[in-house]
């Protein structure tokens, strides 16, 4: 079993390729980006006081040029939604990895491969992989229990 190796600059080849092939939407996940784009815009404006990409308009939005779009500035109960997005988001795909390592070992897919898999080295994937295991284990049963 080869695995393509996860490019960590382009994330979204990834998930690209699993929308296709899944035709799944990753709908809860993009309310956080729209609100990390207008957090990135309304931070970049202010480092660089506007510039050829971002203006603002008389309201406060951002304009950035490039996307064709304009953020809000985001209120503080909009950081924190995003936040609680992002702690929920974790959640689930720390449950789905979980799920995905059990159905591997169920499948009779070795230790060393998982680790392999999930990005360790050969030399140390079969620990790697069953200590991540146990961590993801612990992680669920505390968010399930709070």
């Amino acid at each position: 079993m080869t695995r393509e190796r996860y490019d960590h600059r382009d994330p979204w080849t990834t998930r690209d390729r699993l929308s296709a092939r899944y035709e799944t939407s990753l709908a809860a996940a993009e309310p956080i980006h729209r609100l990390w784009a207008a957090v990135t815009a309304h931070a970049e404006h202010a480092a660089n006081g506007g510039d050829e990409y971002t203006t603002m308009t008389p309201t406060g939005e951002i304009h950035y040029r490039l996307l064709g779009q304009t953020f809000p500035r985001p209120t503080p109960q909009d950081l924190l939604d995003g936040l609680t997005l992002v702690d929920e988001t974790r959640y689930h795909a720390e449950r789905r990895e979980l799920d995905l390592i059990d159905a591997a070992v169920a499948a009779g897919i070795g230790w060393q491969q998982i680790g392999v898999a999930l990005g360790h080295t050969a030399a140390t994937a079969e620990r790697a992989a069953k200590a991540r295991r146990a961590q993801l284990a612990r992680l669920i049963t505390q968010h399930e229990t709070r």
